[in-house]
């Protein structure tokens, strides 16, 4: 036995139970039940929480709506499913493969004349970002002007034509706009609060730099330029980004890329430490900026054999943010004159050989990182790799060490190692090895206040 979505008894009758199939606003039940947030506390229909809950995804109990849409007639429901469809966070957030498909049935909705003339202004403004947000700027135009003689609009359709508006240099008509509509309630007053950030960024933007709002490179600029100029703006272009070189190799897909083998210890007193510095956290959206190593030879770290080098990032289509250059010294200027990741790659494959890489967190973070700049650069890199960290923490409670934290650091401060450019790749490299081997005596028994080298038998 079910409950029923309106009046929450228990049902055998599907969503609705026979009462409420015959006497429930259909159509407004769907908006409440699309609308409806599981996370939230909800008074008037405390039973849709509990359905809801029992889902895998409680957020997938608003397609209920879509379900209960096949109980209307044919045209409340072709107008009401396609509004369900197009609503999210913001109005209108449709995927750019969806769009063709959703002004196609726009069209025809229109075209059959049902609509009430609130109807009819939702869905032209549901076209107008369709149009807009596909190039069509002279067509958008014609849906502005006709919205802009409504008295009263749904906000939804207010909040296109203002964001129309801004983006081709009306600034005061979409102010007009915002101002107007913005606290229709608290999803309308949410989304222009952005909108009205946006416009007035944009109008700044214009007024400092000839510009305001422009498509990204990856869309049509020419057409927004061409429209704006038939209007009678003039638009500075951006300027348009350095081609990738035409000897960049294809890339290795990920699937056919190896995952890197971790071993808990080196099987040899002679291995590379490395550190990368990378424009983020993110190892599928980030990139190596620079690439630091040092060799340690029959246990001792030997700082005449070294590889460091800056990578230009522009193989993932990022660049160094302030941020990054606080933290590591790096400006973007210095990473774009940078040789392309599948120019360094290759020496530094060179350099390691077939030693063990050893680096602080590298399972984690450097590994990953090195992984996809070995796909961007057609190399698979098959050198065991050995995470220094985890072998850190693992001393650590062994021999009761106070030391507070578990990042490189921490444990250089407490071993008395001076890295003197922190976050930059060499030096961090030859921290970690220092501080490897201040463990490694540990582990082996020996006083930190001994010798730099290792006498092992591995």
């Amino acid at each position: 036995m079910i409950k029923c979505l309106n009046c929450g008894k228990d049902t055998a009758n599907g969503m609705l139970c026979n009462e409420c199939m015959t006497n429930a606003d259909i159509e407004k039940l769907c908006i409440e039940l699309h609308s409806f947030n599981p996370d939230a506390t909800n008074e008037e229909h405390p039973y849709w929480n509990d359905l809801a809950n029992r889902l895998e995804n409680p957020k997938n109990f608003k397609d209920s709506a879509l379900s209960l849409c096949s109980l209307l007639p044919a045209e409340k429901r072709d107008y009401l499913s396609i509004i369900l469809l197009t609503s999210a966070a913001a109005p209108f957030a449709i995927l750019a493969k969806s769009r063709d498909f959703f002004l196609e049935k726009a069209d025809k909705i229109l075209a059959a004349g049902y609509l009430t003339d609130m109807q009819k202004s939702r869905l032209q403004g549901l076209k107008l970002n369709l149009l807009y947000s596909t190039h069509k700027y002279y067509e958008a135009e014609k849906i502005a002007d006709i919205l802009s003689c409504e008295k009263n609009l749904p906000w939804e359709a207010a909040y296109a034509l203002a964001e129309f508006y801004a983006r081709t240099l009306r600034f005061d008509d979409a102010q007009d706009i915002i101002d107007r509509y913005q606290d229709t309630d608290e999803l309308s007053e949410k989304c222009f609060e952005k909108l009205d950030s946006n416009n007035r960024c944009y109008q700044k933007c214009y007024e400092e730099k000839g510009r305001g709002y422009l498509p990204r490179e990856s869309e049509n600029i020419k057409l927004y330029i061409e429209f704006m100029e038939s209007m009678g703006y003039e638009i500075q272009s951006v300027p348009q980004r350095e081609s990738i070189p035409d000897n960049r190799p294809p890339k290795i897909k990920k699937e056919d890329y190896p995952k890197t083998d971790f071993v808990d210890v080196p099987k040899s007193d002679t291995f590379v430490v490395y550190d990368l510095e990378t424009t983020g956290l993110n190892s599928e959206f980030h990139a190596v900026i620079q690439i630091g190593a040092v060799k340690v030879v029959d246990g001792v770290v030997d700082e005449s054999q070294t590889f460091e080098e800056l990578v230009n990032p522009k193989y993932s289509k990022v660049s160094v943010s302030d941020n990054i250059t606080k933290i590591t010294g790096i400006t973007d200027e210095e990473a774009k004159n940078a040789r392309q990741v599948w120019e360094v790659i290759p020496e530094f494959v060179k350099f390691i050989g077939d030693d063990t890489l050893a680096g602080f967190n590298n399972a984690a973070f450097d590994s990953k990182f090195l992984e996809r700049a070995g796909r961007h650069s057609n190399i698979i890199i098959t050198n065991k790799q050995f995470d220094i960290m985890k072998y850190a923490k693992r001393i650590k409670k062994k021999c009761n060490l106070e030391i507070n934290g578990d990042e490189l650091n921490n444990y250089a401060e407490y071993f008395g190692i001076k890295n003197e450019k922190a976050h930059t790749a060499l030096s961090d490299a030859i921290t970690t090895a220092k501080v490897y081997i201040k463990l490694r005596q540990l582990d082996e028994g020996k006083s930190s206040s001994e010798n730099d080298g290792l006498d092992l038998e591995w």
